[in-house]
């Protein structure tokens, strides 16, 4: 393993939808902060025969010139492989989930050494899937844009005059525990966590100006340079307009999910309709200054209101959590369809599972973690 990275997704404490801009996106104002939940990326490499080579994805920035020879026409393309895992995505019948708490801050680990030793049950995506994945394109953009990380390039060169018959190899592992589409910006923190990597790669004196680093961010998706940065901000624009906020301490966090997906772009399109119609009552203010001294009266998620009909069990999970933890703020975060919740304590109850369910949680399954907030900035 060179180098290893952790993924940490994010909440929404609220989102409001202010409107649609020429180019299609839509800018928003919103408080979002990362959680303790994260997936796991590290990288290493190796080489392979040419005959071994027909599921790797050529990377199209090319390693310079004198790459294990003086002649251009020796440099060897450098092929990726992305490798991925599921880890513990269960999803129960309300009832048997577990809802003991046993709340622990998070140990953090530089090298993430134990996250790593499942790497052999990893499979690996095709070629086609793997040129669509955020993870691939965040690393061949980084090349693209600045080159081969230093440190990266010369253990490549190492592996090539061990191997000089055989292509360099660049893998990428992933374990993934960040549910798809539940709005908590699984694959924007995946890729943010490629980029990262990559700066960890690279000597201090070559390192990418941060701006430049952020307008990649920015390029590759708009949750994307928050997931970069983490902590606690005020996000404006497509959300790459972020103001720092005062960290408060990391508080207890659940995160629950029906196995319902969101489907965002039903979601903008519906926002859009009523744009156009003049129905939509906008809430946001985008002063930045205001955001800092009230940011926690604000509440909601206009996204709520654009599925509620799609999603009986929305408000229904969310009256139950309510009334199982007194004072336990919940909403929405992203587009869904991930419920989250802030306790104002830790729970000494088992939870709901004995309340009387409606009948549109009882149709759900559901997945539950149960975590912290986290307060210290990535990059």
């Amino acid at each position: 393993m060179l180098a290893c990275e952790r993924a940490y997704g994010k909440v929404n404490h609220y989102l409001y939808l202010i409107g649609t801009r020429a180019d299609g996106y839509h800018n928003l104002d919103t408080v979002m902060q990362t959680v303790t939940l994260h997936d796991t990326i590290w990288l290493d490499i190796s080489a392979v025969s040419p005959d071994q080579a027909s599921d790797l994805v050529p990377l199209a920035a090319p390693l310079q010139p004198g790459f294990a020879s003086d002649h251009k026409s020796d440099v060897k393309p450098v092929g990726l492989r992305i490798l991925y895992q599921q880890d513990h995505l269960d999803y129960l019948p309300w009832t048997e989930l577990d809802w003991s708490f046993d709340f622990k801050p998070e140990k953090e680990t530089s090298q993430g050494e134990t996250d790593c030793l499942l790497a052999s049950q990893s499979l690996s995506y095709p070629p086609e899937a793997c040129r669509k994945n955020l993870v691939y394109k965040a690393f061949d953009q980084y090349l693209s844009r600045f080159g081969w990380p230093s440190v990266l390039r010369r253990e490549l060169e190492q592996q090539q005059k061990m191997m000089p018959g055989a292509l360099p190899l660049v893998r990428l592992h992933m374990i993934k525990r960040i549910p798809p589409r539940a709005g908590l910006g699984g694959g924007s923190a995946d890729a943010a966590a490629v980029l990262r990597l990559l700066l960890k790669l690279e000597t201090d004196a070559l390192r990418p100006e941060r701006r430049a680093v952020l307008d990649l961010a920015r390029d590759l998706g708009a949750d994307v340079p928050f997931c970069l940065v983490g902590g606690l901000r005020h996000c404006e624009g497509i959300g790459d307009i972020m103001t720092v906020l005062p960290l408060p301490e990391p508080r207890p966090c659940i995160l629950l999910k029906p196995e319902t997906d969101s489907e965002t772009a039903v979601a903008f399109a519906r926002f859009d309709a009523l744009q156009a119609k003049g129905d939509w009552q906008k809430r946001g203010q985008r002063h930045a200054a205001t955001v800092l001294s009230d940011w926690q009266e604000r509440k909601g998620n206009d996204f709520a209101a654009l599925l509620d009909r799609d999603w009986p069990w929305l408000k229904e999970a969310q009256t139950l959590l309510k009334s199982t933890y007194p004072g336990c703020q919940t909403g929405l975060t992203g587009s869904g369809s991930c419920l989250c919740g802030f306790p104002a304590a830790l729970p000494e109850n088992e939870g709901p599972a004995s309340v009387t369910l409606p009948e549109s949680i009882r149709e759900q399954k559901w997945w539950l973690w149960k975590g912290y907030t986290r307060c210290r900035t990535l990059y």
